[in-house]
Parts: structure tokens; C-alpha cells; sequence
């Protein structure tokens, strides 16, 4: 006879809820509480509210969708020749986002040293050329980190086109001009949902921007906390209530629309039987530029390749610190991703009570990391074992990062055919162990794949760990980002190469899944 807690486990999705639940309340619950409590008593005891700044705020929608654009203008053509993400390279598309953000401009920045070409021209040139510049290569290599993020918005409508428009296009012929105006008005919707996300997301980066002179609000929200003492930290977060509201807006949006299985997911879709080398070409040249590129920039500055040394000695333990951490996002991650889909295979409380954390997260993965930062630190101050180690940027991490595994988990929910779902409905395989022996089993490859971004976003994460990192503790990102301020070139480019060579292990990770998944859903015949 089955032990009834046994039972429980394999037929009852409540307890993997109720776990969900409980991540989602210790690293947005209690930090939002806490914080509403702290502004509260603060404004009671004669504080003064921090006034928006409306024109400034104007200006950081204009980078921001400036920046979702040419995201989309570097991703369509990966999202099309890719086949909507089913190519054996795809990995090699993502590559940019699992990079550090201020790649890309840094190491392009290095074009512009003194003593170059681009150095002396922009020297002997009038003063706003080289502000003009700086802000030029910051915009591109947001727009260059973000690609892989538009390419997936995009990807799922291409995914999802019949393969009679398909062939209906290539039967049309044309050039190049004919190819892109025929895919684009496929996928026109999709575009320009792509651009908006991007730019949702870049209205909460500060660092590249920052580095740059741009005056955004997210740097606002940053140069607030420099201002502030701590016990007065909830006035950092009433000064981003722009961008909580936008935030807010848009996680409410995006799982409203998850809220039921998306029509766009239930189609396998089609395959162009003609593939074109120049947009492979075109698609594989944008990582080349986003990672590629900077790397070589780096070797280049390099006088010795003692500096690596040099480097890894000073941030050996720093870089173990970051690791630390990442793994315990990662394993955070499967749980979280987990815990979604099993959720979301319950009955209508299941699915309410999932969605929800789900919005929650989504809200603060689009705030400023430093706003991330602020709500988890303050929240865990008291508590020693928490504030005083690793812990709390892990919770930070998980704070910042914690919608990847659950909007995957969302993802992956509504992708598993109906007729399996019926079927673990039928058999009582609707809890944890039963999801775990039927369709659990099977997506184990995805489910790693999240592992392996989420550790790859923890190691070059700065924002929310610079402002939760023990005084005491080695922090890898307040090494990066007095680097980046202080612009010690040789000593950066060999820190930047150490941390592209740490980014390259979750690439090799996720391309040996990504295999091992496409293998297993052609097997099974999944749509994912």
C-alpha cells in the first residue's frame, strides 16, 4: 500500500505550490513588505516624498526603445535563419547574454584609448564628439547583449507559421530585399513585440549607460542610494516608483497572457526546405561582434600576459565567491522551473497562486538592480546568517533573475502536448513525483538549460550585488564595476577575459544540452 505522503507528493501539486510560494515570498513578499512598512513609518516621521522626474524619465524611454530597436535589427535575421530557434548553433545566439552587459562597450571603448586612431581624431575633435561617441558604443553593445532576447520573441512566431507560407515565400524568389519583406511581414507583430521588451528591460540597466554620461532614471534610482543612509534606504525605493509602476504594468501583462495555453505554442510550425547562407552569415556575425570581437580588443591591450596572472591572483577568491553563488542560482533555478510547470498542471487555485509569483517575480527582474539590491538587503539586514555571507546576493540573484526559470517553467507548462497532460490527469501523475517519472524526466535537458543561463547571468551580475555584498566578502562584480569607473584599461581587459572564458562555460554547457534537447524532442515528437 502507497504511504499516503507518498501519495501526496505524486498526485498533489500544492506541495511544489507551496514551495514556490515560499521562494517567491522570501525574495519578493518580505523585501516589498518590509519596504512598504519602512516608507510608511519614514514619511510618518517627517520624511518627504521624492519627487519623479518626469523629463529624465522621458529621456531613459527614449534610449531604452532607441536600444529595442536596433536589438531587433541585430536579431531577426538569427531568429529566421535559425528556423525560430531549431538550428544545432542556436547556442552560439545566445552567447551575448550570458556575457557580462558592459562587454561590449568596454572592449569596443578600447578603440577610442589615447594613442589610437579613433583616440587622437576624437581628441583633436570638437568636445561633444567624444560624449557623442561614448554614448553611440553604449547604446550598441546593450543593443548587442540584448539580441538573443528579441531573437526569442521573434523565434516563437517563426516557430509557429504553417509551412504553406512558408514554401508560398520561396516560391516568390526575389533578392535579398524580397527575402526580408516577405519574412518581416510574417513576423511584423513579433518585431515589434521584441523591441518593446528590450526596451522594458534596458529602462532598468545603469552601468553601461552610466559609464557612458547618459543620464537615465535607473542611474537616478543609483545616485539616490549613494546619497542616502542606510536606515533611510526606503527613499531609494519611493524614487523609483516610475519604474516599479511600469514594471508592474507589464508583469500583469505578460502572465495575463499566460494566464491560459497562448495559441502560438500549440502549432509545430514550420521548416524553410532552402537555406540561405547570407542570413546564417548575418546571424552568426552579431555574436561575433557582441563577444568576439571585444575578446580579441582585450588580448590586444594586454602588454604581458602576466596581467591574467596578476589578475587572477588578486580575484581568485572573488571569482570563487561568484561561482558559489551562480551554483546556487542554478540549482534554485531547476527548483523554480520545476515547481512552475507542476503548478501550473493543478486546478484553478494551483494555477492562480503560480501565476502570481510569477508576476512578482517578472516585476522585479524589471526594476533597477540597484531597486533589487536595496529591497533585499534591507529586508534581510537583521539577520545575521543571511545578511553576513554569500546568502543574501544569492536571494539578491534570485530576486533579479528569478523570472528566467519561472517564465521557462511557464513556457514549458503550456508546450506539453494535451494529450500527455490529460493523460498524467488521468494516472494521479499531477504532483512532484509523478511529474518527475512522466514528462519531468523527459525535459531534463531544458530544465538544465535554465540552470546554466541562470549561472551564467549570476557571475556577471553588478548592480544588486555591489549593493548586498558583505563588507567582509570578496565580491567579483565591486572589482568589475571600480574597473569600469576608474578605467584601468590592462588590469580590466584581463579581468573582462578571465570573465569571457567564465561566461564560455555555460555556452559549452548549454550547446551540449541544446543537442542533447533537440535529440530528445524529435524522439518524442514534443513541441518545444
Amino acid at each position: 500500500m502507497e504511504k499516503p505522503g507518498r501519495r501526496l507528493f505524486a498526485g498533489s501539486p500544492w506541495p511544489a505550490v507551496v514551495l514556490w510560494a515560499l521562494i517567491v515570498a522570501a525574495v519578493v513578499g518580505f523585501p516589498l513588505g518590509k519596504a512598504l512598512v519602512d516608507a510608511i513609518r519614514g514619511l510618518a516621521g517627517g520624511g518627504d516624498l521624492v519627487a519623479p522626474n518626469w523629463p529624465l524619465l522621458g529621456m531613459s524611454v527614449v534610449w531604452a526603445v532607441l536600444i529595442g530597436c536596433l536589438s531587433v535589427v541585430f536579431a531577426w535575421c538569427g531568429a529566421w535563419a535559425s528556423r525560430g530557434w531549431r538550428a544545432w548553433w542556436t547556442p552560439i545566439l545566445i552567447a551575448p547574454i550570458l556575457m557580462p552587459s558592459s562587454l561590449a562597450s568596454s572592449g569596443f571603448g578600447l578603440m577610442r584609448a589615447p594613442g589610437t586612431a579613433i583616440g587622437d581624431w576624437l581628441a583633436m575633435g570638437p568636445s561633444w564628439r567624444p560624449i557623442f561617441v561614448g554614448k553611440a558604443i553604449a547604446i550598441i553593445g546593450l543593443a548587442l547583449w540584448t539580441s538573443p532576447i528579441a531573437q526569442l520573441v521573434i523565434a516563437a512566431r517563426v516557430r509557429a507559421i504553417d509551412p504553406a507560407s512558408l514554401e508560398a515565400a520561396r516560391l516568390v524568389g526575389g533578392g535579398p530585399i524580397t527575402w526580408v519583406r516577405l519574412r518581416l511581414g510574417m513576423s511584423f507583430r513579433h518585431t515589434l513585440l521584441a523591441a518593446g521588451a528590450v526596451a522594458v528591460l534596458m529602462l532598468g540597466s545603469a552601468v553601461p549607460l552610466h559609464l557612458a554620461q547618459m543620464q537615465t532614471y535607473a542611474a537616478l534610482v543609483w545616485l539616490e542610494l549613494d546619497a542616502t543612509a542606510s536606515g533611510d534606504r526606503w527613499r531609494v525605493l519611493v524614487s523609483a516608483w516610475p519604474m516599479f509602476a511600469i514594471a508592474c504594468g507589464v508583469s500583469v501583462g505578460v502572465v495575463w497572457h499566460f494566464r491560459k495555453r497562448p495559441g502560438w505554442v500549440r502549432g509545430q510550425g514550420g521548416e524553410e526546405s532552402q537555406k540561405r547562407l547570407v542570413p546564417i552569415g548575418v546571424a552568426i556575425a552579431v555574436p561575433v561582434l557582441a563577444v568576439g570581437l571585444p575578446a580579441v580588443l582585450f588580448g590586444m591591450d594586454l602588454k604581458s600576459l602576466s596581467t591574467i596572472s596578476t589578475v587572477w591572483h588578486t580575484e581568485s577568491v572573488s571569482a570563487g565567491n561568484a561561482w558559489l553563488v551562480a551554483l546556487g542560482l542554478a540549482v534554485s533555478s531547476v527548483v523554480m522551473t520545476s515547481c512552475v510547470w507542476i503548478g501550473l498542471g493543478g486546478g484553478v487555485a494551483e494555477r492562480r497562486v503560480t501565476l502570481v509569483g510569477v508576476a512578482l517575480m517578472l516585476m522585479l527582474a524589471l526594476v533597477p538592480g540597484v531597486v533589487t539590491g536595496v529591497l533585499v538587503g534591507s529586508a534581510w539586514r537583521g539577520v545575521d546568517v543571511v545578511s553576513d555571507s554569500w546568502v543574501v546576493v544569492l536571494l539578491a540573484h534570485l530576486a533579479r533573475f528569478g523570472a528566467l526559470p519561472a517564465m521557462v517553467g511557464v513556457l514549458l507548462a503550456w508546450s506539453e502536448p494535451e494529450e500527455d497532460r490529460d493523460l498524467r490527469l488521468l494516472t494521479g501523475a499531477t504532483g512532484a513525483i509523478g511529474w518527475a517519472k512522466t514528462v519531468g524526466v523527459r525535459a531534463w535537458p531544458a530544465i538544465a538549460l535554465v540552470a546554466a543561463a541562470s549561472a551564467a547571468l549570476s557571475i556577471h551580475e553588478i548592480e544588486s550585488a555591489v549593493v548586498v555584498s558583505p563588507p567582509g566578502m570578496a565580491s567579483l562584480a565591486r572589482s568589475m564595476l571600480n574597473l569600469l569607473h576608474f578605467q584601468r584599461y590592462e588590469h580590466l581587459s584581463g579581468l573582462s577575459l578571465i570573465v569571457i572564458a567564465f561566461g564560455t562555460i555555460p555556452v559549452v554547457a548549454l550547446a551540449v544540452l541544446w543537442w542533447l534537447w533537440i535529440r530528445t524532442s524529435m524522439r518524442g515528437g514534443a513541441n518545444h
